[in-house]
């Protein structure tokens, strides 16, 4: 909302009312979003407390299933193809 030439006093006041209203609407959009991102950090530390952490180095336990479509097998490096590489969600040292 750029002023014009030949703006009148009332377009100019308008344009002026605009930007305001604008600007409260922008405002309560961020104490909004602050608010929402505040309520989620919360929920997330919440669900973050019920599970365990990844361990870098160690051992960590680890379910197969079979009958829910979810499988390990175990191969050997020498013999791992590039499918299976790719494809790999572990390492066991």
């Amino acid at each position: 909302m750029v002023a014009e030439p030949g703006d009148t006093d009332d377009a100019w006041a308008a344009k002026q009312a605009a930007y305001t209203a604008a600007l409260a609407a922008h405002s309560i959009a961020v104490l909004q979003d602050a608010e929402a991102m505040a309520a989620f950090d919360a929920a997330l530390e919440v669900e973050r407390q019920k599970v365990d952490r990844i361990a870098i180095a160690g051992r960590v336990p680890v379910n197969v299933q079979d009958g829910a479509g979810i499988k390990g097998i175990p191969v050997h490096e020498d013999d791992l193809s590039m499918k299976q590489y790719f494809r790999a969600v572990g390492r066991v040292i």
